[in-house]
């Protein structure tokens, strides 16, 4: 299924490409990452987890009415953050993922404030898991079995154009994939038999040409 929406998506992409006469741009900034049904364990706090997120955008303007479609293609470090209550320990998972996702755009206020919504695929580059204690980093990288390739979500954010082409924007990305198949190392919680689905927040930029 996953792999079906995946090629629809280029191939959406590829017919707006040469039908119509796109808007190309870029966009980055913030993530605060998390991870879904995290929090089982007293002794441990559960964190955003900050990284980044960098991208191209493409949009194709009264692709359906009042919506326009866009779709892009970012990079983007996930993951979550846990931290002891009893002394010093810090664990992190630190995930990457090729993200493209396809959104239905309706704007206002003379086009300078934009909805969006759609969904998105993902493709996991892997990742580690990280634990810092008293001054000591210890990291390991995940193995094949241990993570999900396919990532599958839903997309909800605004933007706003506050200057010429400038735009700062707001997402949520709502993961619908379990993100893991096994236990990591260092892990915090259970993780065989529970959904632990991708959360990200981001915050930034985006710039059309």
């Amino acid at each position: 299924m996953r792999k079906i929406i995946t090629l629809t998506a280029a191939l959406l992409l590829s017919i707006a490409s040469f039908a119509f006469n796109p808007q190309w741009g870029v966009r980055a900034g913030l993530n605060l990452a998390s991870l879904s049904n995290h929090g089982t364990v007293s002794d441990y706090s559960h964190a955003l987890r900050p990284d980044f997120y960098a991208g191209a955008s493409m949009e194709v303007p009264n692709i359906l009415g009042f919506f326009d479609l866009r779709t892009e293609l970012s990079f983007s470090k996930q993951g979550n953050r846990t931290k002891s209550k009893l002394n010093e320990e810090v664990f992190a998972n630190r995930s990457a993922y090729l993200n493209l996702p396809v959104m239905l755009e309706y704007k206002m206020l003379d086009d300078k404030l934009a909805f969006l919504l759609g969904p998105q695929v993902g493709l996991c580059f892997g990742g580690k898991n990280i634990r810092r204690d008293s001054g000591s980093t210890t990291k390991v990288n995940w193995e094949r079995g241990q993570y999900t390739r396919f990532d599958f979500g839903i997309v909800l954010g605004a933007a706003f154009t506050f200057y010429r082409n400038i735009s700062v924007e707001c997402r949520y990305n709502l993961g619908l994939t379990n993100a893991y198949r096994g236990n990591l190392p260092f892990s915090i919680g259970e993780y065989n038999g529970v959904t632990h689905a991708n959360r990200v927040l981001q915050i930034g930029l985006s710039y059309a040409f």
